[in-house]
C-alpha cells in the first residue's frame, strides 16, 4: 500500500497521461469535497499501490487562494477555503459581486443577531460566529492577512430603512498581538462618513488598539468594550460600534434627534477587505449604494 493524497484540482497533464490516468483524474474531481474534509483534519488517504503505475503522482496538493482576491474570477459569492501566508488553512466568506470581486468579509452582524458579541479577548483572536451568517473572522487572521499585502477596507452599512452606504479607506492593516492589534487607516471615501478617524479623540478608533471584555487597551477610564457589550478599537469610547448585539453605529449616519452617543439606527453591517489599489470604488460597486436615509 502506498499512502496517496488526493487533490481538489487534478494537474491536467494527469488526463492525458493514460486512460487509467483519466480516469483517476476523474476520480480525483468526484471525491474532491472528501479531499477537503481530509485536508482540513490533516489526514491523508491510503490507496492501493497499483494506482501509482502513471508516471506522475495521482494528484498535486493544491496551493489554496491567500485571500478572496486570488479565488478564480466569475465563481459565485460564498464560503471558500483560504491559507494566508505561513498560516493555516482558514473558511471565509467571499463577496464575488462587482466589478473587481474577490472581497474578502472579516465581520458580518446585523440588530437582531443570535450573538452576543461580549466575548473574550481569546475569542475574539480565533473568532467566531456563523460564516454563513453573522461573524468575526478572528483578529489574528486578519492581522495575518494583512501581513501579506496591502490591503484596503470597505465598511458596509444598512439602515433601519434598508439604505445602504459604505465607507472605504484606500489602506488597512492590524499590528500583532504584543501591539494590541492597533488599527491602521488610510484615507477615506465613499457614501458613509469617515467616522472611525474622527477629530474628537475621545470617539477616534484609527491607531487605537483592540479592546474587550477581559483586555482593557482603551483610553477611557473604565473599560468601553464591557460598557457597550463587544471587542473594538475603543478611545473613550466610540463614534463607531459594529461588533454588538442590539442597533449598530455608525457616526451620524442617518440621524435623528440628537444624542450624546452617535446615532444607533445601523441594523446591518459587513466589512471586507481587497488588496489596495488606491483607486476610488468601481462605477458598478457606487451605482449598488442608496443614497439618503428615510
Amino acid at each position: 500500500m502506498s499512502k496517496t493524497t488526493l487533490c481538489l484540482t487534478c494537474p491536467p497533464q494527469i488526463k492525458g497521461e493514460r486512460a487509467g490516468c483519466d480516469l483517476f483524474g476523474k476520480l480525483c474531481g468526484r471525491l474532491s469535497p472528501l479531499w477537503q474534509a481530509l485536508r482540513l483534519a490533516g489526514s491523508s488517504l491510503m490507496l492501493p499501490s497499483m494506482l501509482s503505475f502513471c508516471s506522475i503522482p495521482l494528484c498535486a496538493a493544491p496551493a489554496w487562494p491567500r485571500d478572496c482576491s486570488e479565488v478564480l474570477v466569475g465563481s459565485p459569492s460564498g464560503v471558500y477555503i483560504i491559507q494566508p501566508t505561513g498560516l493555516h488553512p482558514i473558511m471565509v466568506y467571499c463577496e464575488m459581486s462587482g466589478a473587481n470581486g474577490g472581497w474578502t468579509v472579516i465581520q458580518r452582524n446585523r440588530q437582531d443577531t443570535d450573538i452576543t458579541w461580549a466575548e473574550s479577548w481569546s475569542t475574539y483572536k480565533h473568532g467566531f460566529g456563523n460564516v454563513h451568517a453573522e461573524f468575526w473572522l478572528g483578529t489574528e487572521y486578519i492581522h495575518q492577512i494583512t501581513r501579506q499585502k496591502i490591503y484596503q477596507v470597505r465598511f458596509i452599512i444598512w439602515d433601519a430603512a434598508n439604505n445602504m452606504k459604505f465607507a472605504d479607506y484606500n489602506l488597512f492593516s492590524l499590528d500583532d498581538e504584543s501591539q494590541g492589534y492597533r488599527l491602521r487607516l488610510g484615507a477615506h471615501s465613499g457614501t458613509a462618513e469617515d467616522a472611525m478617524d474622527s477629530d474628537n479623540p475621545r470617539k477616534v478608533h484609527n491607531n487605537m488598539k483592540f479592546s474587550t471584555k477581559d483586555r482593557d487597551q482603551d483610553t477611557y477610564r473604565g473599560n468601553c468594550a464591557s460598557r457597550y457589550g463587544g471587542g473594538w478599537w475603543y478611545s473613550a469610547c466610540y463614534s463607531v460600534q459594529l461588533n454588538v448585539k442590539g442597533s449598530l453605529t455608525w457616526g451620524k449616519l442617518c440621524k435623528g434627534t440628537w444624542s450624546p452617543l452617535p446615532s444607533p439606527l445601523s441594523r446591518l453591517s459587513w466589512f471586507l477587505l481587497f488588496p489596495s489599489t488606491n483607486q476610488p470604488p468601481s462605477h458598478e460597486q457606487e451605482q449598488t449604494v442608496s443614497e439618503g436615509c428615510a
